[in-house]
């Protein structure tokens, strides 16, 4: 546009790959020589922001005017848009007025403008960068315009060239950052006038020399022949890097063996041998390359040879403690102490006179298990001893040792039974006990629990031979208002001459007030512990405790007929129908002979035995042992016991599937009803897995 006088303004915006869009204008006078913009450069204001976006806008400028204003046909006004921050459609509109020297006749002040091209300057320590420092007259006539910067770093230094300019001319601003520290820093340059000052900024940061630093952890590292090692390679500096490793004995192999690292940045490298590297120790060189220069770190490699295969060997528990004539058991344990696992075979030595010891298995390979079993006779004499046990590899031999404690047999039956003593005398309680009045024969009752809340088990037990074979019988009545699944009565009785557990109360809760009889077959000349139990859970709204009497022993001989070779003493499974695996074995709960469903050795599906037979009058209740070996879980191999009332067309399962890790001689008890017809059937699963195979024992099966 042109002014009264003719004096030409241009405004026009300002870019480039380094500058957001700029609002810039200029101007000639009148008089001057044409195709030149006499009146220097001046700034509208600096765009903050760029046109972006994915709809690949190419226009600019849609709303840009220059217009004189007709009121003094002298004031230029300049429209047009620029973007604070970078987007699509977010564009401003910034309107801008001057006017030349003279026109209109009237006196103008002269002015000037200034800025910085770019603003924003960024140099490493030592090094230089510069901006251009650009004037326009603003009003008035051009005027001579020094430069000075302020706020320049310690260390950093700011020139100018030219020092100074007549406004509407630029000068070449260098900054350099020296010595000064890493960050940002805001310049101020200030342009001093003959009429008016003006300054303008300009953002220095300054950056770290690079610098390049690699690390390797550990600084040394032991492999054997044939494994590997773990490194981390890190890059300590400021700068990226190449790096690789170097040095390697023959064989070995370095995964990575070279990569690219950011500052800071570390990765992982695996160090390997294989068989044939040589043994010794080799340094390894971690070299580093980048724009900085190089680096390196070392490693010390150590090269062994594999360790022999060897093993340990410990026992669990140490102690077993036995009653002579009874048998205990402790977990043999072996482990791989180094190289591979071997064959190991276990023997046991330090016996007293009468005892055996039996290993299941007998032999393993190094980090597996095997039950020791010890069985002694009713003449061992009692005391301790120290049985070693050994264990014999192909390249070693190790031994532990388990202490054997032996005590005699105790003599006589149940002492204060019915606990007309009115106390505890001849047992041994825990948690809440008493002894009350309101027993079921005589006066008193043993009350274990409490009519108060108690949170856990309180019980009463006794241990005592059994004078002759026949029954244990008792009496309870459990005091019971909760459920079963948090209160409840609950009586074992441990046959310690076996080893086997049976439950003779399975957990009831229960609040009818009745007594009821419980009862278990004893075998003359055993040893027991009978321990009767109340748990409670501690809720105060519902108590419960249990009155036990009458704990008495007396003679119950099972009634003839019903199972057939129910002990297996013939030596064979007369009477028995067979599938699977089965066998005849030594190892019985009584007697000469058991049964064994399955096999030590790794069978595929179910092994059982079955017998159908018919209850006889004046018996109510079929009685069984089993011990279950079981190395594998449940959902692998089991042991399970069903019964079938083919009279009724019901069946019971006894013994749902269970893996026990070792075998202990258990009793499983059932009501029966005299004149119905039954089958039983006793079954061993094995997954057929070669490293635990499962197998049963079952024994003394008979209606009483």
């Amino acid at each position: 546009a042109q002014d009264q006088q003719g004096n030409m303004a241009l405004g026009f915006s300002l870019s480039s790959s380094a500058l957001h869009p700029e609002i810039h204008y200029t101007g000639r006078l009148v008089g001057d020589a044409a195709g030149q913009m006499t009146q220097g450069e001046g700034t509208i204001v600096n765009g903050a922001g760029s046109q972006s976006g994915t709809r690949g806008l190419t226009r600019w400028g849609d709303y840009s005017m220059m217009s004189v204003d007709p009121g003094d046909d002298c004031t230029f006004w300049y429209t047009t848009e620029y973007l604070s921050t970078t987007g699509e459609f977010n564009w401003h509109t910034r309107i801008g007025s001057f006017k030349f020297p003279g026109c209109g006749g009237t006196t103008t002040t002269n002015d000037f403008s200034i800025n910085a091209n770019p603003t924003t300057v960024t140099v490493n320590q030592g090094a230089s960068g510069t901006s251009t420092i650009s004037t326009a007259v603003t009003a008035g006539s051009a005027q001579s315009v020094a430069l000075s910067a302020s706020g320049v770093p310690s260390g950093a230094t700011a020139s100018f060239s030219p020092t100074s300019v007549t406004s509407g001319n630029s000068s070449t601003l260098t900054l350099n950052a020296g010595t000064a520290a890493a960050g940002t820093y805001t310049v101020t340059v200030t342009g001093t006038g003959a009429s008016a000052t003006h300054s303008t900024t300009v953002s220095l940061t300054v950056a770290a020399t690079p610098t390049i630093s690699i690390a390797v952890s550990p600084s040394s590292l032991s492999v054997t022949q044939g494994s590997s090692g773990n490194a981390t390679v890190r890059n300590s500096g400021n700068t990226s890097f190449d790096w690789s490793v170097s040095g390697l004995p023959s064989g070995a192999t370095a995964t990575p063996a070279s990569g690219t690292l950011a500052a800071g940045a570390s990765a992982p490298v695996v160090i390997a041998a294989a068989s044939t590297t040589p043994t010794g120790t080799s340094t390894l060189t971690f070299a580093a390359t980048g724009s900085a220069g190089s680096a390196s770190a070392a490693m010390q490699l150590t090269v062994a040879a594999p360790a022999p295969n060897d093993f340990s060997i410990s026992a669990s528990p140490t102690t077993v403690s036995v009653t002579a004539g009874g048998s205990g058991t402790s977990t043999i344990s072996t482990a791989v102490t180094s190289g591979s696992a071997q064959s190991v075979s276990l023997s046991a030595s330090g016996l007293p006179t009468g005892a055996s010891a039996s290993f299941n298995p007998a032999s393993l390979t190094a980090g597996g298990r095997s039950t020791l079993t010890i069985s002694t006779a009713s003449s061992t004499p009692a005391g301790s001893y120290t049985v070693t046990v050994t264990g014999a590899g192909s390249s070693a031999t190790h031994s532990t040792s388990v202490t054997l404690s032996v005590s005699a047999p105790p003599t006589g039956g149940i002492a204060n039974g019915g606990f007309e003593t009115a106390t505890l005398s001849g047992w041994i309680s825990a948690g809440m006990t008493k002894v009350e009045t309101g027993g079921l024969g005589g006066t008193y009752a043993a009350r274990v629990g409490s009519t108060g809340p108690f949170n856990g088990d309180s019980s009463i037990s006794q241990t005592f031979s059994a004078p002759a074979s026949g029954s244990l019988t008792f009496w309870y009545k459990v005091v019971c208002t909760d459920t079963v699944t948090y209160d409840w009565a609950t009586a074992t009785l441990t046959d310690n001459t076996t080893g086997a557990i049976s439950t003779v109360l399975a957990r009831t809760c229960t609040n009818s007030g009745a007594w009821v009889q419980a009862s278990a077959a004893v075998t003359a000349a055993h040893s027991y512990t009978l321990k009767l139990v109340d748990h409670d859970d501690n809720f105060s709204t519902d108590p419960t405790y249990t009155l036990y009497d009458d704990v008495a022993l007396g003679s119950s001989p099972p009634p003839t007929g019903g199972i057939v070779n129910g002990g297996f003493e013939t030596g064979s499974f007369t009477g028995w129908t067979r599938s699977g695996t089965t066998s005849i074995t030594t190892v019985s709960h009584s007697g000469t002979y058991g049964a064994v469903a399955g096999s030590p050795v790794a069978t595929n599906g179910d092994s059982s035995l079955t017998q159908t037979f018919t209850v006889p009058t004046g018996a109510t209740a079929l009685s069984l042992y089993y011990a279950n070996n079981c190395p594998d879980t449940v959902t692998y191999d089991w042991v399970t016991i069903t019964l079938r009332d083919n009279t009724a067309g019901t069946t019971r399962t006894l013994v749902p599937r269970t893996c026990a890790p070792q075998y202990i001689w258990t009793n499983v008890t059932a009501s029966v009803t005299a004149g119905h017809s039954y089958t039983l059937t006793l079954t061993s699963h094995d997954d057929n897995f070669s490293s635990d195979p499962t197998y049963t024992l079952f024994d003394d099966v008979l209606l009483r």
